[in-house]
């Protein structure tokens, strides 16, 4: 990491409304995406972090494949022994909902 983003990183780190907004957004996030999953029968894990990993089963790859076609990146998980696990990182509103539909299009 460069010096002027360690400088930014300790500011935006000192800022309280800064990360008050960010873990709200994150966890706001992280309901959105569950909820979504949950409706489009993917069993998403719990999450502590800024990432949702979800099982999507043996197509896993295949959605990770035709999200990228749709300019939308999540990583697959099968260097960590997970195959069947796509990892998401929350996103904005916005974002997340996008992610969501073009899920429930693929799945379609």
């Amino acid at each position: 990491v460069s010096v002027p983003a360690q400088i930014a990183g300790i500011a935006a780190l000192k800022d309280d409304d800064f990360v008050a907004k960010t873990i709200a957004l994150t966890k706001s996030g992280i309901t959105q995406l569950h909820d979504g999953l949950n409706a489009l029968g993917v069993d998403p894990l719990p999450s502590a972090g800024n990432f949702i990993l979800a099982h999507f089963g043996a197509n896993a790859e295949s959605i990770r494949l035709a999200l990228r076609d749709r300019g939308i990146f999540i990583r697959q998980m099968g260097a960590y022994g997970l195959p069947e696990h796509l990892r998401i990182t929350v996103g904005t509103t916005e974002d997340n909902a996008r992610l969501l539909a073009a899920l429930k299009e693929i799945k379609n």
